[in-house]
């Protein structure tokens, strides 16, 4: 879990720092998805990191992966561009999806603990959101 006093900002740049794209065409579908993501325009860069997470897994294994480590290679990749997925949907208020893109991360590379903590932040803001619905339990 990173330090209380790394900002977003910090973190995402950790995060793209493990995206290892194998072609020119997929790292300008991911700068793009980022910057997308930078601006608050969270649907369209979904619908980029979507694309781009489709044609990485269509490609075949590359890179050698290490649960305790996270290196240059498709999986770590998938796990980060997962990541930034759900990073997207809480910029779009729904805790729902990023929960969902949390554990295809998880999935992914179970050894990044980035994947866990966040998915927690969403399970609290989902039970917050049903706690303060209507009929919700009292």
């Amino acid at each position: 879990k990173p330090p209380s006093d790394v900002t977003p900002d910090q973190e995402s740049v950790s995060m793209e720092s493990m995206v290892t794209l194998t072609n020119q065409r997929h790292h300008t579908q991911f700068l793009t998805a980022i910057k997308l993501l930078k601006c608050e325009k969270y649907k369209e860069a979904v619908e980029g990191l979507k694309v781009l997470m489709t044609a990485v897994q269509e490609q075949p294994n590359y890179g050698d992966y290490a649960i305790y480590a996270r290196t240059k290679n498709k999986r770590t990749t998938l796990s980060a561009l997962n990541m930034f997925t759900a990073l997207a949907y809480e910029g779009q208020a729904n805790p729902k999806k990023a929960i969902e893109f949390c554990n295809y991360a998880i999935n992914e590379d179970p050894g990044w603990p980035i994947p866990f903590s966040k998915r927690s932040e969403y399970f609290s803001c989902l039970e917050q959101f049903y706690l303060d619905t209507d009929g919700a339990g009292k």
